[in-house]
């Protein structure tokens, strides 16, 4: 009976010490779930600038690749384990390609006019949650990978949507833009992000929109391409015809473009974006002349201007 008397009080007294570490471990956070798109204020003139843009707006304007970074304890020789934490303007949810190069901006006068712009240009045109990206980041440039019949080459753009931030480009060309260059530049930039929340949210108010250059194009009969789309473009048999024939503002510049023979037209994302811009610049006397003699382009503007209206309502869009 004594024997079992102090077994039980071996075990008690195990028991005790086993809850009493528990009870004196330490805790501390795993910093596994960390969210490193949102900014804290700095000392730093530039930081502390983005940040208030982030408390005004709640998106996060980057200048560098490498966003964050810990310390994930160290590895066998006792050397430091860091995680950076870094935006790939090629990642893809199945794979890194490398369509998409980006230059950096290094010039912090220029990244300060840069968010400066964003802040008092583009980022009222998307003053709504539905409408803004995850993050920007500012760079000198971004050169997208096209293809033609000679070949792979780069071609420059202003804005490029990606999965992990939406790219601005011409930070160091910024300040040399004129008045008028600048509010198109700005423009773009918010009509990226308006023609990524149409084509995924108002597929059916798009439709009569799209509708009129597909009827052009697939109504003809020699060669020409219809609408892109995102995973390669697809060539019918139509006539040659200058692209705003077909109700077009542009054509992919992903590919070669060869007068007066052949070229591709942008995809829809591309198509509604450049309308958008457009309508944006609210100068529909300016559209109007410039565009007077292109039927399906008058048409699409209107349309487009009717759902831009409409989406600037639902999303109370204040611009």
């Amino acid at each position: 009976m004594k024997m079992k008397n102090i077994i039980i009080g071996c075990a008690y007294g195990m028991l005790l010490s086993l809850f009493g570490c528990f009870h004196e471990a330490e805790l501390s956070e795993s910093k596994q779930d960390r969210d490193w798109y949102i900014l804290e204020d700095s000392d730093d003139k530039l930081d502390h600038l983005r940040y208030l843009v982030f408390e005004q707006y709640g998106v996060p304007i980057f200048y560098n690749d490498t966003i964050g970074s810990r310390t994930d304890g160290t590895d066998v020789y006792g050397n430091p384990v860091i995680y950076y934490e870094i935006l790939d303007p090629s990642y893809d949810l199945v794979s890194v390609n490398d369509e998409i190069e980006i230059k950096l901006a290094t010039n912090r006068e220029q990244i300060m006019a840069a968010v400066c712009f964003m802040r008092d240009e583009v980022l009222p045109m998307l003053n709504s949650t539905g409408l803004l990206p995850r993050c920007f980041l500012l760079v000198d440039s971004v050169h997208a990978a096209c293809f033609s019949s000679s070949g792979a080459y780069r071609h420059e753009v202003n804005v490029c949507r990606s999965l992990m931030a939406s790219l601005v480009g011409r930070v160091d060309r910024l300040e040399e833009m004129s008045d008028e260059a600048k509010k198109r530049f700005a423009v773009e930039i918010a009509a990226e992000e308006w023609a990524s929340y149409l084509t995924q949210f108002k597929k059916e108010e798009l439709s009569p929109f799209y509708s009129i250059s597909e009827t052009e194009v697939y109504s003809k009969s020699t060669t020409y391409s219809k609408y892109s789309s995102n995973t390669g473009p697809a060539t019918l048999s139509v006539p040659y015809k200058d692209y705003r024939e077909y109700g077009f503002l542009d054509y992919s510049h992903w590919e070669a473009y060869q007068e007066g023979s052949s070229y591709k037209t942008v995809n829809k994302q591309y198509d509604v974006a450049d309308y958008v811009a457009e309508v944006l610049l609210d100068d529909d006397e300016a559209f109007e002349e410039k565009y007077k003699n292109y039927k399906w382009v008058l048409q699409k503007y209107e349309l487009m201007k009717g759902i831009v209206k409409t989406v600037k309502a639902e999303l109370k869009v204040n611009n």
